[in-house]
């Protein structure tokens, strides 16, 4: 995570804010920081990477509903048909459909 946290820090200040911002929840997703990720998800409105925006923000509903339930099922799921609704590709949309089963059976009961 370090070296991520650097290479955001060394973009270029000319880079187009949504792409930072997509990095930024990129970065602290995987600091499992849900909250600020979620934050700077929702900032960002590059259109070839909106599928991955929406899963992102899925799954970090996911995460902070395990231990304190803040989003609804339906809020949830939002996510994942938006993921769906901006991808373009099959396979891509394969790996969307597991998250949506992982919600289903393994996080949203589960939480």
């Amino acid at each position: 995570l370090k070296a991520a946290e650097k290479f955001i820090e060394s973009i270029p200040s000319d880079t187009e804010e949504s792409e930072l911002n997509l990095c930024k929840g990129i970065l602290f997703f995987y600091k499992k920081d849900f909250s600020t990720a979620i934050n700077f998800l929702e900032k960002s409105n590059d259109t070839a990477y909106n599928y991955l925006k929406f899963i992102l923000i899925g799954n970090c509903m996911l995460e902070i509903n395990s231990t304190n339930h803040r989003f609804s099922e339906k809020a949830i799921f939002q996510q994942f048909q938006n993921a769906m609704d901006n991808c373009n590709s099959q396979s891509t949309k394969e790996v969307i459909k597991i998250h949506i089963k992982f919600a289903r059976y393994g996080g949203i009961n589960n939480a």
